[in-house]
């Protein structure tokens, strides 16, 4: 799945030709992002995660509008040490929960106030696509894993810094995984910087 998801990003990368960049009406970035787990996601790891990194191409369709790809990559995780009962047996070890998720999605933005040089604009959008979730227990030597592809949206607020701005825009995103085989729903709420778009 990592060699996937690596010819994947490359693809997008060099999909985008730098002087249709240059034109303004095409644009590529590159975020970070921290995740904080919600639902059946909270229920299985909790608290602030902070590894997260996605690949974003968007293009202009009017001067409040554009669409856009982008592909991401999620690592969430918690690890212990705890004593585990269970049909009359007893296990203590370090144990540890993990969920990769890798969201690809199409998304549509709209951006609010004029278009004007060297000004930043507040925007929304909705990404919608596929997610392949990775779902992990382990317990000393024993693991658990599922995975599976699930249909998965993702609403998004954010800020869309000035184009000469180092940070090129700041956002929330809240991905919503639908059920899938052994994995089941997933969420979270995606906390991202971004650079260049």
């Amino acid at each position: 799945m990592k060699k996937l998801l690596i010819v994947s990003l490359l693809l997008l990368a060099f999909s985008v030709p730098t002087s249709a960049m240059a034109a303004g009406d095409n644009a590529f970035g590159l975020s970070w992002s921290s995740a904080i787990g919600t639902g059946e996601t909270a229920d299985f790891i909790s608290g602030f995660q902070a590894r997260g990194v996605n690949l974003e191409y968007r293009k202009r369709v009017t001067s409040n509008m554009y669409w856009g790809l982008n592909v991401g990559y999620n690592v969430l995780s918690d690890s212990g040490n705890e004593t585990i009962f269970a049909d009359h047996v007893q296990a203590t070890g370090k144990w540890g929960k993990y969920i990769n998720a890798v969201p690809i999605y199409m998304a549509a933005f709209y951006e609010f106030g004029p278009k004007k040089v060297r000004s930043g604009r507040f925007y929304v959008g909705m990404n919608a696509g596929t997610a392949w979730i990775e779902k992990k227990s382990s317990l000393g030597l024993y693991t658990i894993e599922d995975d599976n592809w699930h249909v998965a949206m993702a609403p998004e607020i954010g800020y869309k810094m000035p184009w000469d701005s180092f940070v090129g825009h700041v956002s929330m995103r809240y991905n919503y995984m639908f059920d899938a085989g052994e994995t089941g729903k997933q969420s979270w709420l995606e906390f991202r910087i971004g650079f260049g778009l």
